[in-house]
């Protein structure tokens, strides 16, 4: 899935929990081309959401080199407290420079007791 290019957000995996406390990890995998004309310095971000708030985010800032790739892999943990009836958790991502693809992505969920 390639982010869009105005850096907005795109959801890349997302699953409906049962009522519970949830402990949620989150990796997804990008790749960068390099269409620029020279060496550029960009970010990317992606977040766990519980509904519209972020529960957990991580962020990868670096130079890409003109006329290489790069691959990076985010890695991020949060935790939520579904209600009754049950809520939508997500990993969503972007990118500064617009030439992303999140080629692969995970959401692990492990129903725990609760938080203290």
């Amino acid at each position: 899935m390639a982010t869009p290019d105005d850096g907005s957000f795109v959801k890349v995996a997302s699953k409906t929990l049962p009522a519970g406390s949830w402990a949620i990890f989150g990796t997804a995998n990008t790749y960068t081309g390099s269409p620029f004309g020279g060496d550029v310095l960009r970010s990317a971000t992606c977040e766990l959401r519980n509904g519209p708030g972020s529960i957990g985010s991580a962020t990868d800032r670096r130079e890409i080199p003109v006329s290489e790739s790069v691959s990076r892999t985010l890695s991020m943990s949060g935790g939520a407290n579904i209600p009754a009836g049950g809520a939508e958790v997500s990993l969503w991502c972007q990118s500064q420079s617009g030439y992303d693809v999140v080629h692969d992505s995970q959401v692990m969920m492990i129903r725990i007791g609760g938080f203290s």
